[in-house]
């Protein structure tokens, strides 16, 4: 989990039971958020930035004046449990003159990554510990104990089930387990889109840039629990469309893609994350994956199913046919998973060999009239400027190789993992108060189960979940503080009693097959 703390060196942290926690530090804030001079007549305006008690979003703890230094010093926490009063800084400051100088002052914290088992659907608690022996100390400092290391030495990361290398073009060979090489993912190609909100068409005279103008690698991250680097790319790309003349403009604009390449402990996949500042107009831009092995069809995650495609297009009815699909949770061909955050379009190329994702379309009408992909118009010819996704653009996806021609359930596991971080809070209370113990959830295991819901209603917590990646008839398996259980069709109608033996129940499933239950808390 990624959490901020309230520390000025590496954190020392602790679960409820005193067990040590593996961290590392990611970022520092910075301790002096405001350092000014002020006239005093000014100083008034200046008082009126505290809303209450919060100054810099911020609460105050302590504050005091200086009269001979003529210095205004505050300083601020997360959460003060002090009294405070602005009329006492005014009545301080009321017969001041000259320049003062006013600082803002924060506890020093930082953001750190902490390996933390947390139970499904549960909660755990994490607090500062007193200073510790130097066996903790390097507990604190290391991976979790069922995972590596993970090791970054400038554009090589290596946790030990995978390791990323940034190669001169700014894309990158992973070596996987069993001798698995990819080589060139993340490679980035622009193109042109005439097209409009409904249907993608290419220019006919289209450039496509794939070859950036510079590369540089960053080292970001070096480990334990996380490692990291920046890929930046600069490319030169058209700034436009040119509809007139069926291509793109001769105009360009030099646009800095920047690719954070992560690898964490215990992660089967790569993280990735694509970041750049769009400035052109009427273009598609994709994300290259090449694939382990040439791929005869693709599989992708939708709603409550994995559908399996062929790498023939699709489309009719005055449509052109093209061979781009959609895919929520993830898309997998030839050995190679995409983990997405978004449902995104793919498309299967070079004949089964690689994988293209999209990252970015920018068309700038509802319909074009005049569509090379498209017979008849599709609605009116209206300007939709913001169409263009001008702007900062970020995408965030993984990568998975798996062995087999159809993807895994282990595949299903990694995506709801990758989509789903840990949520963290910072609790309030007495420092001295005990941390809550760890509470489970509700805990959902069976090959190809995916839970898709989990509401409160009318005192009970219902669930569903569906048979995603199973091929044959699988048993899903329900844990957690329940008494009884009933399962209900969609509109909530009981269908069927369940038999619940010590907080458990088991239903079997059929490939596909959607399940909803809802389980009774003990009273």
């Amino acid at each position: 989990m990624i959490l901020d703390v309230a520390s000025d060196g590496e954190p020392s942290l602790q679960t409820a039971d005193g067990r040590p926690v593996p961290t590392q530090t990611l970022d520092i804030a910075p301790v002096v958020l405001d350092d000014a001079v002020h006239p005093a007549e000014k100083l008034p305006l200046v008082l009126e930035r505290v809303y209450g008690r919060v100054l810099f979003g911020q609460e105050v703890r302590d504050w005091a004046v200086a009269p001979q230094e003529r210095t205004l010093t505050f300083w601020v926490t997360r959460r003060a449990d002090v009294p405070f009063d602005i009329g006492d800084v005014r009545k301080a400051l009321r017969d001041a003159d000259g320049d003062w100088r006013v600082r803002i002052l924060a506890d020093p914290r930082r953001t750190v990554a902490a390996a933390v088992h947390v139970p499904a659907l549960g909660l755990t608690s994490i607090h500062p510990s007193p200073a510790a022996d130097a066996a903790a100390s390097d507990a604190r400092r290391g991976a979790p104990s069922n995972a590596q290391p993970v090791r970054g030495d400038g554009r090589v990361l290596d946790n030990g089930l995978l390791v990323a290398e940034a190669r001169d073009d700014g894309t990158i060979s992973l070596r996987a387990p069993g001798g698995v090489v990819i080589e060139g993912i993340g490679r980035v190609v622009d193109g042109g889109d005439l097209g409009d909100s409904y249907n993608y068409a290419p220019p006919r005279t289209d450039r496509l840039i794939d070859t950036p103008l510079d590369v540089r690698i960053d080292a970001v991250r070096p480990g334990p629990l996380t490692a990291a680097f920046d890929i930046l790319r600069t490319y030169r790309w058209p700034a436009s469309g040119d509809a007139a003349a069926d291509a793109r403009t001769h105009a360009t604009e030099d646009v800095k893609v920047v690719t954070r390449v992560e690898l964490r402990a215990g992660e089967p996949f790569l993280r990735m994350r694509v970041t750049f500042d769009n400035r052109c107009d009427d273009h598609r831009v994709r994300l290259h994956m090449p694939l382990p092995r040439m791929a005869s069809s693709s599989f992708a995650e939708g709603q409550f199913a994995v559908v399996e495609r062929a790498l023939t297009a699709e489309g009719g009815f005055g449509e052109k046919p093209l061979p781009t699909y959609p895919a929520s949770g993830f898309v997998a061909a030839g050995g190679l998973a995409v983990l997405l955050d978004h449902v995104t379009e793919y498309e299967v190329v070079e004949d089964g060999r690689e994988m293209a994702l999209t990252v970015l379309r920018s068309t700038g009408f509802l319909s074009r009239d005049r569509n090379a992909y498209r017979d008849q118009p599709a609605g009116p010819q209206l300007a939709t400027p913001n169409g263009q996704c001008r702007g900062q653009r970020s995408v965030a996806l993984a990568v998975l190789p798996y062995e087999g021609e159809r993807p895994p359930h282990t595949v299903i596991q990694a995506a709801e993992h990758f989509r789903h971080d840990l949520l963290t809070a910072e609790g309030y209370g007495p420092a001295a108060a005990t941390p809550p113990a760890p509470q489970n959830g509700i805990e959902v295991t069976g090959e190809g189960v995916a839970l898709t819901s989990l509401r409160e209603r009318d005192g009970q917590l219902e669930i569903r979940l569906v048979a995603l990646g199973a091929t044959s008839q699988t048993t899903a398996n329900v844990t957690g503080a329940f008494t009884d259980a009933v399962r209900v069709d969609l509109l909530g109608n009981p269908v069927e009693t369940l038999n619940v033996t010590d907080g458990a129940t088991a239903i079997q499933m059929r490939p596909s097959e959607i399940v909803t239950m809802r389980l009774t808390p003990p009273r």
